[in-house]
């Protein structure tokens, strides 16, 4: 019910109203994913999504994946 009003906002499409579900209503088990967790999933999970098996914590573990794609593209760059 909560995704389907925040849907209803104008300009309001699923990632956001994943991240405000996750950030701002502590839904831990909800993944939003962009294009840095597609890339994730893409390379590491061979396009096969991971949140299933974190079941009630997929949020976290996106947390994680995105931290760990943005280190990783920094330390390529030798920007970190």
């Amino acid at each position: 019910a909560l995704l389907q009003r925040l849907l209803a906002l104008h300009g309001v499409g699923v990632k956001v109203a994943s991240c405000v579900m996750l950030f701002g209503y502590h839904r831990l088990d909800l993944a939003p994913v962009d294009v840095w967790i597609s890339r994730v999933i893409d390379f590491e999970y061979g396009g096969v999504s991971p949140f299933p098996r974190y079941q009630g914590f997929a949020g976290v573990m996106q947390q994680y994946m995105f931290y760990d794609q943005i280190c990783n593209k920094r330390l390529r760059k030798g920007i970190a």
